[in-house]
């Protein structure tokens, strides 16, 4: 799935989180707001992560 958002991105992508199943939607939700608040959108590029970490 990765090979497919570069491939149509021109060869870098912004950034794709997944989601663990164990977690609930309030872990994601935090994590999400940690992330937008911490974080400046271009140290996301090309980057995968997990949420929770």
């Amino acid at each position: 799935m990765i090979a497919f958002f570069v491939r149509n991105a021109g060869g870098h992508i912004w950034g794709l989180l997944w989601l663990r199943p164990s977690a609930n939607l309030e872990i994601w939700a935090e994590e999400l707001y940690l992330i937008w608040e911490a974080s400046e959108a271009e140290e996301w590029i090309d980057r995968v992560d997990w949420i929770p970490f």
